[in-house]
């Protein structure tokens, strides 16, 4: 892969600039000794960052299916090093894993600019099906993702210097907490995605107050490298029914727990959840050992830090902005339920 992640990296933030026969042919490996025909785009999704799918024709017949995610056409409204981390994922990470992730051609930040554009193969041309935030997602597919965060958490377990020798990670996770201010957060907890759950799920104090509590707890457990938000509009199924991962640009150190936790209260409907969390919290820890972490937790400590863990989802949803409302409302009800169920919140407070 022929990559960049610094200023001198190429990153356009025009999208027409990027999908040019020039830029192509002189960025994406294989493509600068091939006589490019046509460049047509085959779907645009935009959600907070845009993704297209393009087909690169050639002239002697053959095409190649590509897509790109970037935050195109839209200067000024994303913070400065938005997509920084997801780029050094893929430029400095990802070729050493074997966890199902995307394929990447090119990944560049542009320092100058800012920006950053990921340029992959086409999943979906290659039969891959990606799901949306809402949809159906079995007890059974939850345990396949626990199965790929248990190796991709396995390989750098408690390792502490390999986790200090990228210091491109998204490390400072209190930003989460201090986007904006207290009253816009309260501003959001009183949005109908709170509705229906206790008086402290909708309190902006006391919901940053289990947030900083969560990161304390976090601190004092063995590091591993966590993808920090596994929902299932991050999750695509692969053509033979497995389980792949999208968007890293939350990729940092942290405590396994938050994964596991995140992922199960929000990709589950709660009846599932209620149902299932126990034995996929076994099957997650379980997978640890099999993937040779031998300090694994526990099924108590397992299940404590489960239940710790579910605090950190429902932060993540009660501060989301950039998100179709019905999506907003499903995972803040979904996990704050089951904070509620857990009673994360007492459990860190008297952690």
């Amino acid at each position: 892969m022929t990559v960049q992640s610094s200023g001198s990296g190429t990153a356009p933030i025009d999208l027409d600039v990027l999908l040019s026969p020039e830029w192509l042919a002189a960025h994406i490996p294989g493509e600068a000794d091939s006589a490019i025909t046509g460049v047509s785009v085959v779907e645009k999704l935009k959600t907070v960052a845009t993704k297209v799918r393009f087909r690169i024709d050639h002239a002697d017949g053959a095409a190649r299916h590509l897509c790109v995610k970037g935050y195109f056409e839209d200067p000024g409204r994303l913070s400065p090093g938005t997509g920084r981390t997801e780029a050094n994922f893929y430029v400095h990470l990802a070729p050493s894993l074997s966890i199902t992730i995307p394929h990447a051609v090119y990944a560049a930040f542009d320092a100058a600019v800012p920006h950053s554009v990921i340029v992959m193969d086409d999943l979906v041309a290659a039969g891959s099906v990606f799901f949306s935030a809402l949809s159906p997602f079995s007890v059974e597919q939850s345990a396949a993702t626990l199965d790929e965060m248990a190796r991709f958490h396995a390989g750098h377990w408690g390792d502490t210097a390999a986790i200090g020798a990228m210091p491109w990670l998204y490390g400072d996770a209190v930003k989460l907490g201090t986007p904006f201010g207290l009253d816009e957060h309260q501003g959001l907890l009183d949005d109908p995605r709170t509705d229906g759950l206790p008086a402290a799920l909708r309190d902006a104090a006391a919901v940053r107050r289990s947030y900083a509590q969560f990161l304390a707890a976090a601190g004092r457990e063995v590091p591993c490298l966590v993808h920090a938000d596994a929902h299932v509009g991050n999750l695509y199924r692969t053509p033979d029914d497995g389980i792949g991962i999208i968007d890293w640009q939350l990729v940092q150190s942290s405590w396994w727990a938050l994964d596991v936790a995140y992922h199960v209260g929000a990709a589950l409907p709660t009846d599932d959840r209620e149902k299932s969390e126990r034995d996929l919290v076994a099957h997650y820890v379980e997978c640890l050992r099999r993937y040779g972490v031998t300090d694994a937790p526990d099924a108590e400590a397992a299940w404590r830090g489960y239940r710790m863990g579910l605090a950190y989802g429902y932060f993540l949803w009660s501060i989301t902005r950039r998100v179709d409302p019905p999506i907003t409302i499903e995972y803040t009800q979904r996990l704050g339920k089951a904070v509620t169920d857990h009673g994360s919140f007492e459990l860190l407070e008297a952690s």
